[in-house]
């Protein structure tokens, strides 16, 4: 062996174990050699000259490329061959256009790899000019190859870096990355050829970077069945409108670990059966990129999709979409999410028609910050959001919110269809809502759409409304006053609407209030005269003393404008009423307070009109009730008395809004009333 020999024979040993000590294929020791050089200072000039010239009866061979740029396409048959440059940015191939660069047609097991190069190819057709082709040679399905360290260059749509044409076994690709940027419809890694009943089984993809920056752009693409694959250390950067980080519903047995996908516009991660992602990051952000000419979604892509499929874990995993961090189709099954971060623009979680979800130890949240471009559906912003046919759906130990700044509603979880089997459990989570800047936007913290939709215990719920005059904020809400829809126990909360029952058993419940001060028409604002602007009164101000509604009174007919009263409910949280006039007559509100302090009048329709704010005979509970006969009796003590005497006959209270109206009791001033109920506390 002449000296040039053996420094390039020790040069291979050195790559080896350089590119990935780890690889069971860059471990062989191939006693075979032959040196390639364009300029003529080796056993051959050209890489197809090599792989021609191998031994017959197949022996494991080593062909070592020295830098240069080779013009070639390559084809392998049948060897045991590992093709390995001696510096991954000197050696450069470089197909002529619209030409494969290297093809392996593998028949059964052969150990063949491909180390430390740079593969550039150009396209301008469709479906040519990719990177490494690996396909069946008509016989026994390609098995055992390996691609390690090697960099693809892609100039031209429509073509892939590594593509999988027949089913194959055993392909471990790894330390390789992908330079589409610009270029329309690629793919980095495609796997084609499997069946249901024949999968390619045993891919390893590991520590592969791609940018890619085109319309419809691919990261990794299952387009028929495998099995058993594995990708660990992956970076996909920026698929644009129609693209995909992975696309792996036609993957079983997946396992998804320390990836990192970041998306423009495409769906980030598309799961198969038995799939576990774990410690990775899958993000679809519209800021980051451009357009580029592709256009957009109008169902703008999720992090992660769940079709209709069985077993998929998600572990402490970072899930954003501009639509959903993750959906959950319809289908789905026995999906578990695990202490994960998850944001959607329109919602953290969208639920539908799966069952046995649960997710456990999330953040999850839908912001508008993150869903506000053009295109996207025109709804509220939801935590999670639940529709269509679901079953065995639990939420727990989670902290789960919505925010807008926009004029959309606000939801910090949603049932819109309730599951068949028992309601959307809500286990020990901190659930909330807030609305800034919103024209019209409400803040609901909970909410079902169905009847026994949602069971909450333990954990609170709490709406929040940037614009003080708001009356629609419930921390949890229900628009029928008579059909349960939402069930709670042991949860924080104190501003509800509807019927609202107990997750785990009513309890009765006693309620005093003390010395109740008569109601007068004038008692919180004495009479006021209207001006020509909206005033905005905070003084003089009287408290109502206890837990009441309010209510107001014009002075001359036709009066029909709104005051707006803020203030505190028993909780000590943020109320506001809003009380139209009629005329003369005195008008109850229909929510209770216990401090106010804003009072909002508002500008005359006429000359010498004025206003007073009073209070009414109606008391709030603290806690709600599910049907009128939850209310089970009253008790009246007089302001001289020294007993509470039950009242032979139990007015019908609101379950709509948890008052009660005491005036057929002709209550004195200063009269304690007494009421015992079955509700949730």
């Amino acid at each position: 062996m002449d000296k040039l020999l053996r420094i390039a024979a020790s040069a291979a040993t050195v790559v080896c174990f350089a590119t990935a000590p780890h690889t069971a294929h860059a471990q062989h020791s191939y006693t075979h050699t032959f040196t390639v050089d364009p300029s003529g200072n080796a056993d051959y000039t050209t890489i197809q000259a090599a792989i021609n010239a191998l031994p017959s009866p197949m022996v494991p061979t080593t062909i070592l490329i020295y830098a240069g740029t080779y013009t070639e396409a390559l084809t392998v048959v049948d060897s045991e061959l590992d093709i390995v440059g001696i510096n991954r940015e000197g050696v450069v191939i470089k197909p002529p256009a619209d030409t494969d660069a290297i093809t392996i047609k593998g028949n059964g097991a052969r150990l063949n790899t491909i180390r430390n190069l740079t593969i550039w190819t150009n396209d301008p057709t469709t479906g040519e000019g990719r990177g490494v082709v690996i396909e069946n040679n008509g016989g026994a399905d390609p098995t055992d190859i390996g691609i390690d360290g090697v960099t693809f260059r892609i100039d031209g749509a429509n073509s892939d870096a590594i593509r999988l044409n027949d089913r194959a076994h055993s392909i471990e690709i790894s330390n390789v990355t992908v330079l589409g940027a610009g270029e329309d419809t690629i793919k980095g890694i495609c796997v084609t050829g499997g069946t249901s009943a024949d999968p390619s089984v045993g891919l390893t993809i590991s520590n592969v970077v791609m940018l890619l920056d085109g319309c419809s752009a691919k990261g990794v693409t299952f387009e028929d069945e495998a099995e058993d694959v594995t990708i660990t250390g992956l970076v996909i950067r920026k698929p644009s409108f129609g693209g995909r980080g992975i696309e792996a519903e036609m993957a079983t047995n997946l396992y998804v670990e320390n990836c990192d996908v970041l998306a423009h516009d495409g769906d980030g991660l598309i799961v198969g059966p038995n799939t576990i992602v774990r410690d990775s990051s899958i993000i679809v952000r519209k800021a980051y990129g451009s357009d580029d000419g592709c256009g957009t979604s109008s169902d703008d892509k999720p992090g992660i999709k769940i079709g209709d499929i069985d077993g998929v874990v998600v572990d402490n995993c970072f899930l954003e979409g501009r639509l959903s961090g993750i959906v959950i189709g319809t289908g789905a099954d026995d999906v578990s999410v695990i202490s994960s971060d998850i944001l959607g623009g329109i919602a953290g979680a969208t639920i539908k028609g799966a069952s046995g979800v649960s997710l456990t130890n999330c953040r999850i949240a839908g912001d508008s910050a993150l869903g506000t471009g053009t295109g996207l559906p025109q709804e509220q912003h939801y935590g999670v959001r639940v529709l269509g046919t679901t079953s065995g759906l639990t939420l727990a130990s989670s902290v789960v919110s919505a925010h807008s700044t926009t004029a959309r509603d606000a939801m910090g979880i949603l049932v819109e269809t309730a599951p068949t089997d028992r309601p959307l459990q809500v286990l020990d989570c901190v659930v909330s809502a807030d609305v800034t800047s919103a024209a019209t936007g409400v803040a609901h913290a909970v909410q079902s759409e169905d009847a026994e939709g949602i069971d909450m215990i333990g954990g609170s719920a709490d709406a929040t409304d940037e614009d003080e005059r708001e009356v629609d904020v419930y921390d949890v809400y229900n628009a029928s006053a008579s059909e349960v829809r939402v069930r709670t126990s042991g949860t924080q909360y104190s501003r509800w609407k509807g019927a609202i029952g107990a997750a785990v058993g009513p309890e009765v419940q006693t309620l005093r209030v003390v010395r109740v001060p008569s109601a007068g028409a004038a008692t919180v604002l004495a009479t006021k005269s209207l001006t020509g602007l909206e005033q905005t009164i905070v003084t003089g101000i009287n408290d109502p003393k206890v837990f009441r509604v309010l209510s107001v009174t014009g002075n001359q007919a036709g009066m029909t404008q709104t005051v707006i009263v803020i203030g505190l409910d028993w909780g000590l949280r943020p109320v506001a009423d809003a009380i139209t006039l009629s005329g003369t007559a005195t008008v109850e509100g229909v929510k209770a307070f216990r401090f106010v302090d804003k009072i909002i009048l508002p500008a005359e329709s006429s000359s010498g009109e004025t206003v007073s704010v009073g209070t009414a005979e109606i008391l709030g509970l603290h806690w709600p009730i599910a049907k009128t006969d939850d209310l089970l009796e009253i008790a009246q003590r007089t302001s001289s008395g020294t007993t509470y005497l039950i009242q032979s006959s139990t007015p019908t209270p609101s379950v709509e809004r948890g008052t009660v109206d005491i005036s057929a009791l002709s209550p004195a001033d200063d009269d304690s009333i007494e009421f015992t109920y079955r509700a949730s506390k």
